[in-house]
């Protein structure tokens, strides 16, 4: 079996509403598809840009073509070496190299008749994930978590970072609000100086936040540590690390106890299993989560989520919020749940020549 061809496809999702963290805001996000064939499968991959690893739209574009030259005629049950491959011209390029790494674990999955949880080790094919409330104000927080509570969502990440005094009063009402079964934690992507954090994580001691995420910048890991130890919420970092080097250097100096592990920023699954066997390693916690993916990656994510010891959270929510994502049919969700398709590989489908 050899890869004979690979195309792509550009697709334009649009948010329901506008979303709104400490770092930006956004209404729609391009995401790129990718299609690998033999001579008998195909396999898809998705992924989009991300400040976080520096790729745009443009260097997206340019460096899947360049990197699809470099898999024409190779073994696609060869996805280690594969990657090593990518990594050696591309190093950078976490989004694109995840795109065409979703796309040959499927096309495996999918030749061997077999979802990709089940080739990876997992035993189960749901998993609960949370809904993130982006910041806003306090009326449209509580309208908007009864509503994500009302949907089925056991947990609800909040954006916090902007403002500490708004951002706490937001955070008490809606642990007022909801039920006290729904799971709640805070991400303020970098948001918060070390003091204010300091500030955060006392004031909010008895709300039972389930982590503190990303509170201060992604190199002031000093901070991050300080932090951990003296906050009674476990730290987690996202923007501190895309790679397994660099989360076994967080782990082992205790910087924090908790990793956010995206495919997309860490290069694929192939990589992201390496840090989650590192975590397991180091006795470390993950959450998997996400950008703003179509339901396409999203799968992927579950998918390796479902194979990890270690992942005690997921936030694998971006395609709840793209009334037109392409692949909207390729997860079930009931009471909390996220749940795969069954069908082999990612268990997608896709009318790919219809994608533009």
């Amino acid at each position: 079996m050899r890869i004979r061809g690979i195309d792509f496809r550009e697709v334009l999702l649009e948010r329901e509403e506008e979303f709104v963290i400490a770092t930006g805001t956004s209404k729609s996000a391009l995401n790129f598809v990718a299609r690998i064939e033999t001579e008998d499968f195909c396999g898809l991959g998705s992924c989009c840009p991300s400040s976080v690893t520096g790729e745009t739209s443009d260097s997206i574009r340019k460096d899947l073509q360049t990197l699809s030259g470099k898999l024409i005629g190779e073994d696609p049950t060869q996805i280690q070496k594969l990657n090593e491959k990518m990594a050696s011209s591309h190093p950078e390029s976490k989004c694109a190299r995840a795109c065409l790494d979703m796309a040959l674990w499927d096309l495996v999955g999918k030749a061997s008749g077999r979802p990709l949880y089940d080739i990876l080790g997992g035993s189960r094919d749901r998993m609960m994930t949370d809904m993130s409330l982006g910041i806003m104000d306090f009326d449209k927080t509580l309208e908007t978590a009864k509503r994500i509570v009302s949907r089925g969502f056991k947990a609800i990440k909040m954006k916090v970072g902007l403002d500490i005094d708004e951002d706490i009063a937001r955070l008490l009402a809606v642990r007022e609000e909801v039920p006290g079964d729904i799971t709640l934690s805070a991400d303020a992507n970098q948001g918060y100086s070390y003091e204010t954090a300091v500030e955060f994580v006392k004031r909010t001691k008895d709300l039972g936040l389930a982590y503190l995420e990303q509170p201060v910048a992604q190199h002031d890991h000093v901070s991050l540590m300080k932090l951990d130890e003296l906050s009674m919420v476990p730290i987690m970092v996202d923007e501190s690390f895309k790679t397994s080097q660099e989360a076994a250097s967080i782990l082992a100096g205790r910087t924090a106890r908790l990793l956010n592990i995206k495919l997309l920023k860490c290069g694929g699954i192939t990589e992201s299993l390496v840090i989650e066997s590192i975590c397991a390693a180091f006795n470390g916690g993950t959450l998997v989560g996400c950008y703003s993916e179509s339901a396409l990656s999203i799968a992927a994510g579950l998918h390796f989520a479902l194979s990890g010891s270690t992942i005690e959270f997921l936030d694998l929510d971006s395609h709840f919020t793209f009334p037109n994502d392409f692949a909207k049919d390729a997860l079930g969700f009931e009471s909390g749940l996220l749940i795969v398709s069954g069908r082999p590989g990612l268990g997608v489908e896709v009318d790919f020549d219809s994608l533009d």
